[in-house]
């Protein structure tokens, strides 16, 4: 689950600096293309935020202590 949610997190990462790239160097933006980009950023971290949430309550359940690096 944890794994899942940091997969989301860094693929809305990716296409976050994928967008920020684009805009940068676009003579013009297509504000429709933009606003579906991000739409999709906004699930992946909806979605990683939910599954982190769900690994952390399913730790607390199980009584798992986390490691502070």
């Amino acid at each position: 689950m944890l794994n899942d949610a940091t997969a989301m997190l860094r693929y809305s990462h990716g296409l976050t600096e994928m967008m920020r790239d684009t805009m940068h160097e676009a003579s013009a933006v297509d504000c429709r293309c933009a606003s579906y980009a991000l739409s999709a950023i906004a699930a992946l971290t909806q979605m990683g935020l939910e599954c982190m949430a769900q690994a952390h309550a399913q730790m607390t359940v199980e009584g798992v202590t986390p490691v502070d690096g």
